[in-house]
């Protein structure tokens, strides 16, 4: 069943799998934001109350929201996300998106 939620990045952790990212993509998202833009919902499961996972569903998705994530969490906007219970669980080389290098 899935469940749309607002996730506060302030309060917890958002775990991704990509290592960098475009500044220019992630700074024309805050502007879209900023301006009022609702972006889609990302893809996130709950592992426990403190961390969630974007979700990984194949080699070729590309971005399971790194972005979307990154730009709201820049701003402190909370991230409307879709819960889906039974969906994969976390990459192995998962990283808290704060820690995405953005180039």
């Amino acid at each position: 069943m899935e469940e749309t939620i607002f996730l506060n990045l302030d309060n917890i952790t958002l775990l991704g799998w990509e290592d960098n990212k475009s500044s220019k993509k992630v700074e024309r998202m805050i502007e879209d934001l900023k301006r009022g833009d609702i972006l889609p919902p990302v893809p996130v499961i709950k592992i426990n109350d403190a961390v969630y996972s974007l979700v990984y569903i194949s080699d070729y998705d590309v971005e399971g929201g790194h972005y979307r994530a990154i730009a709201h969490n820049k701003i402190h906007k909370p991230l409307k996300c879709i819960s889906s219970k039974g969906l994969p669980v976390p990459r192995d080389d998962s990283i808290p998106i704060t820690k995405i290098k953005i180039l």
